[in-house]
């Protein structure tokens, strides 16, 4: 470096910049030639004299001369293999091999491969000539870079098909992975039960994934619901089975007669349902703030228009955002964050929005606009100002919490007001056309009681559904279908083989139920006599449980005894049938209690049994409120009844509300009591005291505030909580109806007599028998 700065300071700025490179070049050789001279020569020297040397006697001076020699030689060696290595540009070599031999074939091959000794004319035969070399290169580049007409390319793309997108290519991946994992499964060795486990774990789970993120084509969806009911009937494309149901009878709610199996078109919709619940509630969240940010644009979400050209996830949510308007409105707590006009916030008015006057749009824009905060309570008068007199009312009727709690988002169709995706698939499925299947010859069918029904085998369970919805493969069934096949009883073959026929009326069928544990007798004659009304009766009630079970192991025996008859000619052995279905009952039954443990129940029985189930005076300095909630003719009211540890009345108090549009009465009624009772200790701070009431649920809420309470409940919840904590003498518990009848006939007489009243260290008559019994049997 210190040549190369010194020459080109030197040199001076006349010179121009190539004939400074070349004299450079010059004084670059001649300072190698001077430092290192010829390395080959060099080494060859060194190593002749080093040789030399160590042939002579190992004197001092010798050994001495050696190591000269040897480091010199070293050096020169280091020399050679950098020049080398910086000739053959092999910068992947770290180690600096000192065999010169590879970079001498690495540095002739790349010599080598910088020259070009021959090239293929365009006729394909091969030249050497340089010349020749020359001007093939010349011609092969004037032609690339030399324009032609282009050819006409719109005809083309009319015989072109849509393209496909992004989406497309990554949902025909599903289809793949589900045809991947049926070929592992023998669907011939499956019974109806295992299919159907595997359709709703298996077959299900694998499409959630996609479907959580988008809409998935409609084509993808038929597709996986073909794949589903392929697997279900045993078809393929060699074979096709006989379906004696509809699919869509499947596919309904056990509790209307179906199997519960999920279509996957209302999946994917309920899980984008889903992402778009997030999106409003989470509006912090960087996902949600990107989607704002791009498509909103500070616009409300429920009127934003759909935009050109959006992304898949964001065309998705706001595909499904008619279905979320059904059933998405605010809980009005400070009304800060609703917009008047514009998001639902009234829920007992179709579609939760208010209209409101011509005028009204230029004086109010949030709900907080229309509250009194300090009092916590609407603004009567700018209300009906702003409102017709139908929506006026709807507003004053949702009740403001004391607490003042932020504004929350609520999913009207679950009781907490979370969104659950099974509560939209619900919904969603709720708009198809109700079947008969839950209803056949003119009487419903119990279905809650038979899915709840214990020991009894999968498979067992499954092949009764089939009969109470008359999908198994009957001759009479298969009749219809091919006119060759017999439809008469492959047991008597005196009659068709019809459902009640078969399990029920024909002479086998006879003997075996009356030969069996049931004892049943059937009158063949009997048109009312079938075995979906017997079952019916017989699950409907506890006491006939066990006879059903036993019935279904029967029916299950029968059906495999006719399948034996049928298939393997075999003979029908009445005994035998009822000797098996004795196993199978009792194959399946729970095992017996432990004795201790019956022992013990008894004790807690008759323990309980014992136990004063009416009123209980307090403790001594302490006041018992006992509340209670009662509906009736769209009202509801509370009772409330105060008394000392002597059984005194200190305070009646009846509420009553003849305006209430609410859908869960009870439940409101229940919890407006306790609050009532609250608020009437409020008024004794100094004094212990103890709130009953007969609802264990309002209880539960108001004591525990990890747990999530009934939307429509909220702000008298809160309320109570808030009343609790600021009177800590203050204690809230469950008692039977029992011990709370006096409030009980409080809240009736304020429903009966639609008023409200208080009594002050006296009671009205209608409690009057029931405080006499009360204190005489506190006293006995």
């Amino acid at each position: 470096m210190n040549i190369i700065r010194e020459f080109w300071v030197i040199s001076g700025d006349h010179s121009s910049f190539a004939s400074k490179c070349e004299s450079l070049l010059t004084q670059l050789k001649n300072w190698s030639r001077a430092t290192f001279g010829h390395i080959d020569k060099e080494l060859k020297k060194l190593m002749e004299e080093l040789l030399q040397v160590q042939g002579l006697p190992p004197t001092d001076e010798n050994l001495q001369r050696i190591n000269e020699l040897s480091d010199k030689f070293n050096e020169y060696t280091n020399h050679a293999a950098t020049y080398w290595e910086q000739r053959a540009k092999s910068h992947w070599i770290r180690d600096h091999d000192r065999n010169t031999k590879y970079f001498h074939t690495r540095a002739t091959n790349r010599r080598r491969k910088n020259h070009i000794s021959s090239i293929k004319r365009a006729d394909g035969t091969w030249t050497t000539s340089f010349e020749e070399i020359s001007s093939c290169l010349i011609n092969h580049f004037q032609y690339l870079f030399t324009a032609s007409p282009t050819a006409p390319i719109m005809p083309a793309f009319r015989i072109c098909h849509h393209p496909l997108t992004t989406e497309q290519n990554l949902t025909i991946s599903l289809i793949s992975k589900i045809a991947i994992r049926l070929t592992g499964w023998k669907r011939d060795s499956l019974s109806h039960a295992g299919r159907l486990q595997l359709i709703k774990s298996t077959l299900a789970s694998i499409t959630v994934y996609f479907m959580s993120a988008y809409l998935l084509p409609k084509g993808v969806l038929e597709k996986i619901l073909s794949i589903q009911r392929n697997f279900w009937w045993n078809n393929s494309e060699d074979h096709q089975s006989l379906m004696f149901t509809a699919w869509s009878n499947l596919c309904k709610p056990k509790m209307e007669g179906g199997l519960g199996i999920r279509i996957p078109e209302r999946v994917n919709t309920s899980l984008i349902m889903n992402l778009t619940w997030r999106f409003l509630t989470q509006p912090h969240s960087i996902w949600c703030q990107l989607l704002s940010a791009k498509y909103l644009k500070a616009n409300s979400f429920w009127l934003e228009k759909k935009h050109w050209n959006p992304s898949p996830i964001w065309s998705s949510i706001c595909a499904v955002k008619k279905h979320m308007q059904e059933a998405t409105c605010w809980s009005v707590g400070d009304g800060h964050h609703i917009k008047i006009w514009t998001d639902p916030w009234v829920p007992s008015i179709h579609g939760f929005r208010v209209m409101g006057l011509d005028h009204a749009k230029e004086l109010v824009n949030r709900v907080a606009d229309l509250i009194f905060h300090d009092s916590r309570c609407w603004n009567e008068a700018l209300i009906f100002h702003c409102f017709p007199t139908h929506e006026a009312k709807a507003i004053l009727s949702i009740r403001l919490s004391a607490e003042r709690d932020e504004d929350q988002l609520l999913w009207l169709k679950t009781p907490s007001g979370n969104f659950t995706a099974k509560s939209a698939y619900n919904l969603l499925s709720q708009r198809e056309p109700s079947s008969s299947t839950n209803s056949t010859d003119g009487e419903s069918f119990n279905w809650k009681g038979y899915w709840q029904l214990k020991g009894i085998s999968p498979r067992v369970h499954l092949f009764l559904w089939r009969i109470l919805t008359k999908s198994l493969a009957l001759k009479s069934s298969i009749a219809r279908f091919n006119s060759s096949v017999d439809p008469s009883c492959p047991m008597c073959h005196l009659s068709l083989e019809t459902y009640d026929h078969l399990f029920l009326k024909c002479d086998i069928a006879r003997q075996i139920w009356f030969g069996s544990d049931i004892g049943l007798v059937i009158d063949r004659n009997d048109p009312l006599t079938n075995l979906r009304r017997i079952f019916n009766q017989w699950i409907s009630s506890p006491n006939t449980l066990e006879i059903a079970k036993r019935g279904c192991a029967l029916l299950w025996t029968l059906w495999k005894s006719r399948n034996r008859v049928v298939f393997d000619n075999a003979q029908i052995d009445i005994t035998q049938i009822i000797r098996e279905a004795h196993r199978i009952y009792h194959e399946h039954q729970a095992p017996p209690i432990f004795h201790g443990l019956n022992n013990t129940l008894i004790e807690a029985t008759v323990s309980i049994s014992n136990q004063n189930l009416s009123w209980e005076k307090p403790p001594p300095g302490t006041i018992k409120i006992n509340v209670d909630g009662a509906t009736g003719n769209n009202s509801i009211a509370a009772g409330i009844i105060a008394r000392n540890e002597e059984g005194m009345v200190l305070a009646c108090r009846t509420f009553f509300d003849g305006c209430w549009t609410g859908k869960d009465a009870p439940i409101e009624a229940e919890a407006n009591a306790f609050l009532k009772g609250l608020e009437l200790s409020a008024h004794y701070p100094n004094t212990p005291s103890i709130i009953e009431g007969d609802s264990k649920m309002i209880v539960t809420y108001i004591t525990d505030d990890r747990l999530l309470f009934p939307w429509r409940i909220r702000s008298i919840i809160l309320d109570s909580r808030q009343l609790l904590r600021s009177n800590l003498l203050s204690s809230v518990r469950f008692v039977p109806r029992t011990k709370n009848k006096a409030a009980h006939c409080l809240a009736r007489q304020a429903i009966n007599c639609k008023t409200s009243n208080y009594w002050i260290l006296s009671s009205p008559c209608c409690i009057s028998e029931v405080l006499a019994s009360d204190d005489l049997i506190s006293v006995i």
